[in-house]
């Protein structure tokens, strides 16, 4: 529409320009009528011309522009989508790496509680493997514990006995032999001596008279103190002097005392 404008001033001051030329050279109805027609003419066109230029200009950046921004929104939902994308994948891979860290705790827990199961049985069949003993110092205390009794067992002696065969029996007999010297008791050893008949007893059995239950009491509290193993004391006048038998080491789980078998 423009151009069509600068056309019709073209158009129309063809013939009023060489006009106003030829009234301005004869001098006809003044001079600056053609003057100011001629000028006129020159700064409308221009003017509208150069409108029409602008516009050409304006419109071709505003092309460039929008096609710009056409880009900038493709790559910006193109960049979008991606990101939503990788977004999806790295959940995806963060709930498998979930999955599979919770597979190997779960696991993990199984093997932590079987080798927990594994290592209460080796200590359990270390316990029971291991044998009753009493070290040097153990036997020191206990001696000087039990000191105070050897002037009640002055012209008496205390009669120890174990199995024939029996070594773990024989080696214990033997401490606890110890424990009574350190003491200043004297000692009757039957040690490796007993020759079972049937069943044998099991564990550490401790019997006198009445009179001696204060010592047995501190013998056994004595020796329970400071090993893990089954003893028993007894005191009755049905016994004449004090005697330590010592028998085979008791399994877990199998009763000390066996029924119609004599102790």
């Amino acid at each position: 529409m423009t151009g069509l404008v600068v056309l019709g001033l073209v158009i129309e001051y063809w013939y009023e320009i060489p006009e106003a030329i030829s009234e301005l050279k004869e001098g006809k109805e003044g001079r600056w009528k053609p003057i100011c027609t001629i000028i006129g003419a020159v700064l409308i066109t221009i003017g509208v011309g150069g409108e029409l230029v602008v516009q050409f200009k304006a419109s071709a950046e505003g092309t460039d522009l929008r096609k710009a921004n056409d880009a900038i929104s493709v790559g910006l939902k193109t960049a979008a989508s991606e990101a939503i994308e990788r977004a999806g994948k790295a959940v995806e891979r963060a709930s498998k790496a979930d999955e599979r860290a919770a597979a190997n705790e779960k696991e993990a827990a199984t093997l932590r509680k079987l080798a927990a199961e594994e290592s209460l049985a080796r200590v359990k069949i270390e316990k029971q493997l291991a044998p009753r003993t009493l070290s040097e110092a153990d036997r020191e205390t206990i001696g000087k514990q039990l000191h105070s009794f050897a002037s009640h067992f002055s012209g008496r002696k205390v009669t120890i006995s174990s199995y024939s065969g029996d070594a773990e029996g024989i080696v214990f007999s033997l401490e606890i032999m110890d424990i009574l010297t350190r003491a200043g008791i004297d000692v009757d050893p039957v040690i490796g001596r007993l020759i079972p008949v049937g069943l044998v007893n099991l564990g550490v059995k401790v019997t006198g008279p009445i009179a001696d239950g204060k010592f047995i009491g501190a013998l056994v509290t004595g020796i329970r103190a400071h090993v893990d193993t089954d003893l028993s004391g007894e005191w009755d006048s049905k016994y004449a002097e004090v005697g330590i038998e010592v028998g085979v080491k008791p399994v877990a789980g199998l009763p000390i005392v066996i029924p119609g078998h004599p102790q």
